[in-house]
C-alpha cells in the first residue's frame, strides 16, 4: 500500500481518494481528511489529536447536513465580493493582472 508522502497537493488527493473511493464525491470529506493527515506533520502529537477530534465532529456534521459544504461557503464568498467589491480580499487585483497577462500569452499563441 502506498504512502501519504508526495510533496504536491495533487499526489496528496490523489493518495486520498485512491484510498478511499467514497471521498472522489464528497469534497467536504476529503478536505476533512487532508487537513487531518496534515496536521500530523505540522502540529504536536496532542495538537494533531485535537485537530482529529474537531475535524470528526465536523465530518459528522457535515455528514448530517448541518453545516454547509465548504464548495458552498466559497461560491457564497465569491458572490458576497462580486456585489460587494470592497470585501475583496488583498490578492485580487493580482489575481485580475496575472488573469489578464495568461489571456494574453494565449491569444498570442492562437
Amino acid at each position: 500500500m502506498s504512502q501519504y508522502i508526495s510533496k504536491t497537493l495533487k499526489g496528496k488527493v490523489k493518495f486520498l481518494i485512491s484510498k478511499h473511493k467514497f471521498l472522489a464525491d464528497k469534497p467536504t470529506r476529503l478536505a476533512f481528511n487532508f487537513y487531518g493527515k496534515e496536521a500530523k506533520y505540522y502540529c504536536s502529537p496532542e495538537e494533531a489529536r485535537a485537530v482529529k477530534e474537531g475535524l470528526r465532529i465536523l465530518r459528522k456534521l457535515a455528514d448530517r447536513k448541518k453545516i454547509p459544504a465548504m464548495e458552498s461557503i466559497t461560491r457564497a464568498s465569491r458572490k458576497v465580493q462580486e456585489k460587494n467589491p470592497e470585501l475583496r480580499g488583498e490578492g485580487y487585483e493580482e489575481r485580475k493582472e496575472k488573469a489578464e497577462q495568461v489571456k494574453q500569452e494565449i491569444l498570442e499563441w492562437a
